[in-house]
């Protein structure tokens, strides 16, 4: 059974690169699933903004995320707090990625030219 969340919620969303320049995207969505896996919500996420375009993102090493609602406890919902768990970073470089990361990029071209960070 799938429960939603209907008031929208705006995510703000700092893309980092290896080969460009940030870039930014601000939108509103409603959560379909408060229940929904972690990764797939994410990819859908950080995709909104290159729907048929994710090679626009192969080289994509970090998404930082802000989120803002008119209802204070959306911060309660089990998918917002996993990404508040992790202050709304989420690192694609092979060797700083996690299952969550790799889930995310998992069949998809985000990512795919990502060099190893070098602290």
């Amino acid at each position: 059974m799938k429960i939603g969340f209907k008031p929208k919620i705006n995510v703000s969303i700092i893309y980092t690169f290896d080969g460009k320049p940030q870039e930014m995207a601000d939108f509103d969505f409603q959560i379909g699933n408060i229940k929904a896996d972690e990764s797939e919500f994410v990819r859908n996420l950080i995709g909104q903004p290159y729907p048929l375009d994710y090679h626009l993102l192969n080289d994509l090493c970090k998404v930082s995320m802000a989120f803002s609602c008119e209802v204070d406890d959306f911060v309660k919902l089990p998918i917002i707090k996993k990404i508040f768990d992790r202050g709304g970073k989420y690192y694609f470089q092979p060797n700083q990625r996690d299952e969550v990361e790799s889930a995310v990029i998992e069949d998809t071209e985000i990512a795919k030219f990502t060099a190893n960070f070098e602290g």
